[in-house]
């Protein structure tokens, strides 16, 4: 993948650590920060890239939201919303999110037996299907993806998944109760999302919790914990940080049933506890990582968990999630140059997006300024030749 220009004069990383490079910026100190119009015409540049990849090779394995063609087409929307109306940009990456769309569902309609999950399966293509088309103005093909979607939702919160409790976020009910929240930016009291089981699902998830929690001997610490693969996780991508975030926004079938909100505020108050020294969360509870082997990266470490406690904090406005979520950002600055590549999950734009979140909840320019200096950095020439190449870089 061609690297986007930003003509900036970046520091170039010197020490390689084994998952990181020192960061080499200094800290914020009142300096101006660039234009954001500068980061769209980098964002432009890569999608030109992904456009002439994705006209050579049309069909890609992976059809998913998470590394598959349904997650471009949703960042080409994502981009879209960026610009100007009735620009030749935003015409070109409309198209190719529509093209991407068209091949997808042609592809996924033909298979009877579909895989389960949102961010990893194949229902969220229906998904980003909805968005695209709206987007593109094809309303009866909108109409037609978001009742896939919500026919899919039918039953799940009696998933089951060999394994893992199912209730995690990639490929398990808090994915599908995610993409309802992302579908009703875009059509707000639908008819057809109304019949989604959100109570339901979410009532479901709420005991799984509950009767893990038993069973591990942690409901008097903890009183929802998950699995996933054999592992009790931490970390957003599979883990307990990001089912609990998902359960906070729900907050009107929560306030039915206040018990719920009471346990679900005595387990991040427990997770609050296994922060790090240095501010970062184990990948698993009660394992030891040592720090320089440390994950700090988005779907395992403080990149994800951060943003549990920004909604802990702006739900019951305690100062203790505020400091749990400063912490994860000072150890994000100071390991969060990932050498995985530039991805969300696993790099540097996953750990970059924290800072985003922290400006959005404090208005504190250090963390907009902490967001720049990773963006600018990631596609330097000594940075990409010394990270590894991305399994799916057009993802």
């Amino acid at each position: 993948m061609a690297a986007a220009k930003s003509g900036k004069n970046v520091p170039p990383v010197r020490s390689v650590r084994q998952r990181h490079f020192d960061n080499p910026f200094s800290d914020y100190n009142g300096q101006p920060l660039p234009d954001a119009s500068e980061y769209i015409e980098q964002a432009l540049s890569l999608m030109q890239d992904i456009y002439s990849y994705y006209t050579v090779f049309p069909n890609r394995p992976r059809r998913d939201l998470y590394i598959g063609g349904a997650g471009v087409a949703y960042g080409c929307v994502r981009l879209s919303d960026r610009l100007p109306r009735q620009s030749a940009d935003k015409e070109l990456v409309l198209d190719l999110a529509v093209r991407i769309i068209d091949a997808l569902l042609q592809e996924l309609n033909s298979i009877p037996l579909k895989a389960p999950g949102v961010i990893g399966g194949d229902f969220g293509v229906y998904v980003a299907a909805a968005i695209v088309y709206a987007k593109a103005g094809r309303t009866e093909d909108a109409e037609n993806a978001l009742k896939e979607f919500v026919g899919s939702t039918s039953g799940v919160e009696r998933m089951t998944s060999q394994g893992s409790s199912a209730d995690e976020f990639m490929t398990g009910k808090c994915g599908y109760l995610a993409a309802f929240m992302e579908l009703w930016k875009t059509f707000p009291a639908h008819p057809s999302l109304l019949e989604v089981p959100v109570p339901a699902i979410i009532n479901s998830v709420i005991e799984s919790g509950k009767q893990y929690s038993h069973a591990r001997g942690f409901h008097s610490k903890c009183p929802l914990m998950y699995f996933h693969l054999g592992a009790d996780y931490i970390g957003a991508a599979h883990g307990l940080s990001s089912v609990l975030q998902i359960l906070l926004c729900f907050p009107h079938v929560l306030k039915a049933h206040p018990e719920n909100l009471k346990e679900i505020k005595a387990s991040i108050d427990y997770l609050a506890t296994c922060q790090k020294c240095n501010g970062n969360f184990g990948a698993v509870f009660n394992t030891i990582d040592q720090e320089e082997n440390e994950l700090v990266q988005w779907c395992h470490g403080a990149p994800g968990v951060i943003m549990l406690f920004a909604k802990a904090y702006l739900v019951w406005k305690d100062c203790k999630y505020d400091d749990v979520c400063r912490l994860c950002a000072d150890v994000i600055w100071k390991k969060g140059l990932l050498k995985k590549g530039p991805g969300l999950c696993h790099g540097i734009s996953g750990t970059a997006y924290a800072f985003l979140l922290m400006y959005r909840l404090t208005n504190d320019s250090v963390y907009l300024y902490r967001a720049t200096c990773f963006a600018d950095i990631m596609f330097q020439q000594n940075v990409r030749e010394l990270s590894r190449l991305p399994d799916n870089p057009y993802s």
